[in-house]
């Protein structure tokens, strides 16, 4: 009977042992958010240093851009081949690319959800200067254990050509 006793109080000792442990295996919320402003960050230093790859590495293949109830589907190819224009053969470059204010308001084990204000202030040799501020949503999710951005959210009602051209991305 004893020896039943111990033997039952161990097997509840390693069951707590395992549920705590497990517990543990899972990133916290400031973690997931800290990741996520990573992201936000990368894509911030990339794009005001024109480091294309590094700005790929910021998005899934292909992502999604919606704006004034259009979408568009935007594959690495198209980005790189849109940057590469812009910032070689227009000597094109962002002067200002930030993003205020970043809040976000769903966070979970594989998809994020963060609103923000982008201001950018761009130049090229064809457009002159261009500036421009908006209202986005960025869902992010965890793509082969890297966050990347999967979807971004025009919150003003412009249309996704209009803004597509301020932003310098690829339009379809």
């Amino acid at each position: 009977m004893h020896k039943k006793r111990v033997i039952q109080v161990g097997v509840i000792c390693l069951l707590l042992a395992i549920a705590f442990s497990v517990g543990g295996c899972f990133p916290s919320r400031s973690t997931i958010e800290a990741e996520v402003y990573t992201v936000l960050n990368r894509l911030e230093y990339a794009m005001l240093s024109k480091d294309i790859d590094l700005i790929l590495m910021c998005y899934t293949d292909p992502f999604y851009f919606y704006s004034g109830g259009q979408v568009s589907s935007i594959t690495h190819y198209q980005l790189r081949s849109e940057l590469t224009d812009f910032f070689k053969n227009r000597s094109g470059y962002y002067e200002l690319y930030e993003l205020r204010e970043p809040l976000p308001y769903k966070l979970g084990l594989t998809e994020a959800k963060v609103t923000c204000d982008l201001h950018i202030k761009r130049y090229s040799s064809t457009n002159g200067y261009e500036q421009a501020s908006f209202d986005l949503e960025y869902t992010l999710v965890k793509h082969l254990g890297h966050w990347k951005i999967r979807q971004i959210v025009n919150r003003n009602p412009v249309s996704v050509s209009q803004t597509l051209s301020i932003l310098g991305l690829p339009q379809e």
